[in-house]
């Protein structure tokens, strides 16, 4: 009588093998494909929040944009200008005062003082003055992307002052453009021209990381302008 043999060949040994290894690379890669994944998720997230942060704050403040009804007020003001070379997108820098006025949680504490929240947070409430750019108006040191300047109390001059802060790393390139009832512009200035605002602001901007031909924009109307189609004004710009 035959005895049975039990046990596996060298053969079935190496096939073995040879699955395990394919089936421990193509785990490998899938690992690294979720990794790569959820690498690039969390990256598009981030700039899709920090684009949100940054866009809320610009589309309020312009919003809110508002000029003194005295003629000779030089400390309210609409102006748009260039910080270096013209740009195909319009104006790179727009200093403005408004309305808007962001009260930060903090300072609502019921045991500060007001020196404390004057120290602490600056004046608060009242009209501000912004100014948006790609060039600090301060030192910066290395960092560079869309800079944002606000100033409270305002004075006169609509290029320095205040508090500035990087608003968002990802902008390499903004241009501003203006509605003026009939035409968008590349230029607006209340302190040289019409003392009145534009009826609405294009913002287009470029990120990093993305190709030179993707453009984002957006609009935002002004609320405060009386410019219309039928009351349009001239503030001697060129149509970029």
């Amino acid at each position: 009588m035959r005895r049975c043999q039990s046990g596996l060949t060298l053969i079935e040994v190496l096939v073995a093998m040879g699955i395990g290894g394919i089936v421990v690379a193509a785990s490998a890669v899938a690992f690294r494909a979720g990794v790569d994944h959820l690498y690039f998720s969390q990256r598009v997230l981030q700039t899709q929040q920090s684009k949100s942060d940054w866009t809320s704050g610009l589309r309020q403040s312009l919003s809110c944009a508002s000029l003194s009804a005295d003629a000779n007020d030089t400390k309210s003001f609409f102006i748009a200008s260039s910080d270096d070379a013209t740009s195909d997108l319009g104006a790179t820098r727009i200093s403005f005062t408004s309305g808007y006025s962001y009260i930060p949680g903090g300072s609502l504490d019921a045991e500060l003082t007001f020196d404390d929240v004057h120290e602490t947070y600056g004046p608060l409430g009242g009209l501000a003055e912004y100014s948006y750019g790609t060039v600090a108006t301060g030192d910066a040191g290395n960092a560079t992307g869309l800079f944002e300047r606000v100033q409270r109390p305002v004075d006169a001059d609509p290029l320095q002052g205040g508090f500035e802060s990087l608003v968002s790393p990802d902008v390499t390139e903004v241009g501003f453009q203006f509605w003026d009832g009939s035409q968008w512009l590349s230029e607006w200035d209340t302190s040289a021209g019409t003392r009145r605002l534009p009826a609405a602001v294009k913002v287009l901007y470029r990120l990093t990381d993305e190709s030179s031909d993707q453009l984002h924009q957006f609009v935002v109307v002004i609320s405060s302008s009386d410019v219309t189609s039928t009351n349009p004004v001239t503030q001697g710009a060129s149509q970029p």
